[in-house]
């Protein structure tokens, strides 16, 4: 054993007290003292000693348990050593315990910060999504709706919620509720179903996809479902434009090919005899082949823009140059009907980037129309300026004019204008693909003003500028009556 201050004095303290009772014990009988008082003297002393002592023992414990490690002997303690060290030992692993509690109470803040951000972030994303949007529980009650769902009246207002959370079943809304409900209940056999069905949208019917699908979690246990919602207006419309279209595709190609089978039978049957009378039906048969390439002919070259299949050559050029082309074509058939026709050109340089032939082709067809429908003396501008950042083609006829309901539909495939379908044959379709080369081509615009009785006036829009920034800027610097002449 390993002796020091500490132990000498522990080891030493009982003695020293008995020590004391001794004396005084000793002291009484040299002095003739009663033995009672003599007694109860050394009974005092010898109990101060011994609370000395056990207050020291407490001090030094207290000591231990409060700086464990500025002890360097674990057999130190005095009286309450093994107490003491029992306690210190305790008192670690409560310490240790509770740092560990710290540690993973930190840890569960954190994750549940990060929990309820994203749960924030799912909630902003699924309140931002533009279709309407429904969760449900497992017993069809609605959780959640957007504002889109909102709406269409998927979900009631908020002060319907209940105690529990949720805005009460979807009794009211008997299609869609029994949607949902199959989708949960027959989950395990189709996860996911999908229906059409209209709702009120200002008053009015429209139709909706429905794709309701079933929530599970990892044991296959039903959550509820999340009804997704998409209008299907533009599609709907765009079958019914498809079907027309077919519809329109077949009368065309009906009429001309009627014709021909009905002259050829007149020529194999040899009704018609006379040299003169075969040779008209000839040139009918004729007339209706070229009516039959043409349709075939704008078909496919609206299928062609459609698919981005034609292939557009667009180079920097003057404006100008390109209806001037469109001018020599058509003036010639304006003559003949005897009509005026105006070429009133910029004399400004306009830089286009286009594609020459199909804009070409685009400004013929205007003027071929404004010729076609418009009487004899009637007057045919053809005019070209510049607006801001625009380049304007201008074609202005004083001819029969559109009616106003025929104008929304003017530019729509096989539309024609009941007023004008005796007064020029067609096919619906010219100012359609001047529509596509104009718009979907040269990220131009078209608009069209008409008076019945006045005439019309459309109006191209095409963005100024050249592709190629160099050669505008040496294009400006030549004389203006050289570039006019070219």
């Amino acid at each position: 054993m390993k002796w020091n201050r500490h132990t000498l004095w522990n080891a030493a303290w009982p003695a020293l007290s008995v020590g004391a009772v001794g004396v005084a014990l000793s002291a009484c009988v040299s002095n003739s003292l009663t033995v009672p008082l003599c007694v109860a003297g050394s009974a005092v002393a010898g109990s101060l000693l011994t609370a000395v002592w056990v207050h020291r023992g407490q001090k030094e414990a207290t000591a231990r348990l409060r700086h464990p490690e500025l002890s360097s002997d674990q057999s130190q303690g005095g009286i309450f050593g093994e107490v003491t060290r029992a306690a210190v030992t305790l008192l670690q692993q409560y310490e240790t315990e509770l740092e560990r509690i710290n540690v993973a109470k930190g840890e569960l803040e954190i994750a549940g910060k990060l929990q309820k951000k994203q749960a924030r972030r799912l909630d902003a994303a699924l309140r931002a999504i533009d279709y309407p949007i429904v969760l449900c529980d497992s017993r069809d009650h609605v959780l959640f709706g957007n504002a889109a769902a909102k709406q269409l009246g998927l979900v009631p207002d908020e002060t319907s919620v209940s105690a529990s959370g949720t805005f009460g079943d979807l009794s009211r809304l008997a299609a869609f509720s029994q949607l949902v409900k199959e989708t949960r209940i027959r989950a395990a056999a189709a996860p996911r179903r999908t229906a059409e069905m209209d709702f009120l949208v200002d008053l009015q019917a429209v139709p909706f996809r429905v794709s309701v699908t079933a929530l599970l979690d990892d044991r296959g246990e039903s959550l509820g479902t999340v009804a997704l919602l998409t209008d299907i207006r533009e599609e709907k419309s765009a079958k019914t434009r498809h079907a027309e279209f077919v519809s329109s595709v077949a009368h065309e190609f009906k009429t001309p090919m009627a014709s021909i089978k009905a002259f050829l039978e007149l020529l194999s049957d040899g009704d018609v005899s006379e040299p003169d009378e075969q040779k008209d039906l000839y040139e009918k048969i004729d007339s209706q082949v070229d009516r039959l390439n043409r349709l075939v002919s704008n078909l496919l070259n609206l299928a062609r823009i459609e698919s981005g299949a034609m292939k557009v050559q667009r180079i920097d050029c003057d404006l100008n140059d390109v209806i001037h082309k469109a001018a020599d074509v058509i003036r010639p058939l304006a003559n003949e009907r005897g009509q005026k026709f105006i070429s009133d050109f910029s004399q400004l340089y306009l830089p286009v980037h286009v594609d020459l032939d199909l804009l070409g082709q685009a400004v013929i067809n205007l003027l071929s129309n404004a010729v076609k429908y418009s009487p004899e003396g009637a007057c045919i501008t053809l005019r070209s300026h510049m607006e801001e950042l625009e380049a304007i083609i201008d074609v202005i006829d004083t001819g029969y004019g559109i009616p106003a309901e025929s104008l929304p539909k003017i530019f729509e495939r096989f539309y024609r204008v009941p007023e004008h379908q005796q007064a020029a044959k067609g096919t619906g379709l010219g100012l359609a693909f001047v529509q596509s080369i104009i718009e979907d081509m040269h990220n131009g615009r078209i608009d069209v003003e008409s008076t019945v009785g006045t005439g019309s006036h459309f109006r191209i829009r095409i963005p100024l500028g050249h592709h190629d920034a160099k050669r505008t800027k040496n294009k400006e610097k030549q004389p203006k009556a050289e570039l006019v002449s070219n």
